[in-house]
């Protein structure tokens, strides 16, 4: 996914982010996740909204199943790594079956959503 070049004389090496450690969640149910660092003042302060949004998510659901979860960076740096986290807070979002080692749509972007 994301490569760097290292140049040592003429030798040129690409090495590649492996996702050493990632979210082990249910295939089941789509996701949301929100990345945060507890000493972030914009986390704290968005904490309330996404508790608000998952209730109003989950009272609205009736087909596809949503669980939603919040993680630390501080305490889980390496899944915070793995998702290329580097900014407080982030929400990212997967579908329902969607693999969650890989990126998922990131839901604090302000650009135009697609609802598929």
């Amino acid at each position: 996914r994301m490569k760097k070049k290292i140049k040592g004389g003429d030798t040129k090496v690409e090495q590649k982010k492996e996702r050493l450690a990632y979210l082990n969640l249910a295939s089941n149910s789509a996701h949301v996740i929100e990345f945060y660092a507890p000493w972030c003042p914009h986390c704290q302060h968005f904490k309330n909204d996404y508790i608000d949004m998952a209730f109003e998510v989950l009272r609205r659901s009736t087909s596809t199943p949503v669980q939603f979860h919040a993680v630390s960076c501080d305490v889980y740096y390496d899944i915070c790594d793995a998702y290329d986290i580097d900014g407080y807070p982030t929400m990212l979002g997967w579908k329902l079956g969607a693999d969650v080692s890989k990126l998922g749509i990131d839901l604090m972007d302000e650009g135009p959503m697609n609802a598929d």
